[in-house]
């Protein structure tokens, strides 16, 4: 970014980056763990295997839960909680954009003032960002197209209803001057576009509905609905899916207590029976 925003856009895009950073590590992370357990872990069990399969048993109650590497978190619990950490990055994503798509809506709603420059330059940057490949590996590429879409309707409706330098050759020229229309022109009132969020909010109060303020306000309602729409649904897909990992995980977990106390119970019963003898 190189313009300061009105408002926490700056620091929401900030965060964003940084989440989406974290996330790509995590993904990373996953990958280097995968590989290390087929390419030590699983290599060593089958080597076990063949000699002695009490003791390959043990090696892979290890392995569950612990590196053959201290360095490394190749084992399976890890695995698993590499895939529960992914999911909770994506959502931390989701979250940054939600809120970016909050700051859009304040802008056009007047509750942070802001410039229909602002607003061009805010739906451009999150779609640039939508775009990058590292954000779209947080989620379905095809979850973000439907906010994309939208992030280019409100585009279409700001070069439809207003004057907007970020996009000067859908600016109205004023015939007297040559130039675009400015505030301090005496026929700026012939301006058949708007020149601000401030002026769209005016107008829609004034009898009939200059400069057609009513269809440019919903022109920005409508695509924020739609958002906020797409946002909830990819956050409910993404609440399923740790749902689906954290019963997973607690089915792993409880399925190695309850081996390895069978083993202790079958050691301490054989211990008792030689005893005995």
């Amino acid at each position: 970014m190189t313009t300061s925003m009105p408002g926490s856009w700056d620091d929401d895009y900030a965060q964003t980056e940084a989440d989406v950073q974290r996330h790509t590590d995590m993904v990373n992370q996953l990958n280097q763990d995968q590989s290390d357990y087929k390419t030590v872990v699983l290599p060593q069990f089958d080597a076990l295997l063949a000699v002695n399969p009490e003791q390959a048993l043990l090696y892979f109650l290890y392995v569950c839960m612990a590196s053959p590497n201290p360095q490394h978190t190749d084992n399976i619990l890890s695995i698993s909680e590499d895939q529960y950490g992914i999911v909770g990055s994506s959502m931390a994503v989701m979250g940054d954009i939600t809120k970016m798509t909050d700051d859009l809506q304040n802008y056009t709603n007047g509750s942070v003032p802001a410039s229909i420059d602002d607003v061009y330059n805010a739906t451009a940057q999150l779609q640039s960002l939508l775009a990058k490949p590292e954000v779209q590996s947080c989620f379905d590429p095809e979850a973000l197209s439907t906010i994309q879409q939208q992030l280019g309707l409100m585009q279409d409706n700001i070069t439809q209803y207003f004057n907007c330098p970020a996009n000067p050759k859908n600016n109205d020229i004023n015939p007297q001057t040559g130039k675009n229309f400015q505030p301090s022109d005496p026929n700026y009132a012939d301006d058949p576009k708007l020149q601000s969020i401030a002026e769209m909010q005016k107008n829609m109060g004034l009898k009939g509905d200059p400069k057609n303020a009513t269809e440019a306000a919903q022109g920005f309602t409508d695509p924020e609905s739609v958002m906020t729409s797409s946002s909830q649904s990819i956050n409910a897909e993404l609440n399923q899916e740790v749902s689906t990992d954290t019963s997973f995980e607690k089915n792993e977990q409880s399925f190695m207590s309850s081996l390895i106390k069978s083993m202790i119970d079958e050691t301490n019963t054989a211990v008792q029976n030689q005893s005995k003898q």
